[in-house]
């Protein structure tokens, strides 16, 4: 994915990034310094739990990128959002969802939830129409089984998106996790440019 970025940011003067569930910056660094190595980026990183997002607004990328501590989902409102813990492990804070954990609890048995309420959520178009956004360059989307949520909030903005990596399961790690086919035919227009295990990378067509 980082050589595709590459080329994805190549040439452009001001690209604008989403990256939809940033965690700690984990990739918020390289993926900020590969779109800043020639431009100048408009950066937008979203991450609900609020443990990662006062991580994120302290570190030094962080403080180069809009944090903004809020779920992407298919409406604008307050919402449950499934925080996660890791026995002995207090730093693990990677796995939150606003889905119920489903086979996640079977394949990672040392990770627990825990409710917590009035997490905000906002439609990615409405963020658009409020941020003046006219189109995103390239979508990082790691929202742990909450994809479908993601899309169906994105509305008619999704047409002016150019790329968009997303990680995916074929089983419900989480309540209501879609497939990648599923992602992909709900991205009409789009085409698959690569797949890995987890994750895959789409470009629009009409773009």
């Amino acid at each position: 994915i980082k050589e595709h970025l590459s080329t994805i940011v190549s040439g452009l003067p001001h690209p604008v990034i989403l990256e939809i569930g940033a965690a700690r910056g984990e990739e918020t660094e390289w993926i900020w310094n590969e779109a800043a190595r020639k431009g100048n980026p408009e950066y937008y990183a979203f991450e609900p739990d609020p443990r990662n997002a006062s991580e994120l607004r302290l570190s030094d990328t962080g403080k180069l990128v809009h944090v903004i501590e809020a779920a992407v989902s298919n409406a604008t409102c307050k919402a449950v959002f499934h925080q996660c813990f890791e026995n002995g492990n207090p730093g693990r804070t990677l796995s939150g969802s606003l889905k119920t954990p489903v086979h996640h609890l079977r394949d990672f048995p040392q990770i627990t939830f825990e409710d917590l309420p009035g997490v905000r959520t906002i439609r990615l178009d409405e963020f658009a129409k409020l941020y003046s956004l006219d189109h995103v360059d390239f979508v990082w989307c790691d929202v742990q089984g909450a994809e479908d949520l993601v899309l169906d909030g994105a509305g008619a903005f999704l047409s002016r998106c150019r790329y968009w990596y997303t990680e995916y399961y074929d089983h419900e790690m989480y309540q209501g996790q879609i497939p990648l086919f599923e992602i992909a035919r709900r991205l009409k227009g789009w085409s698959l440019v690569e797949k890995w295990e987890f994750d895959a990378l789409f470009r629009n067509e009409s773009l």
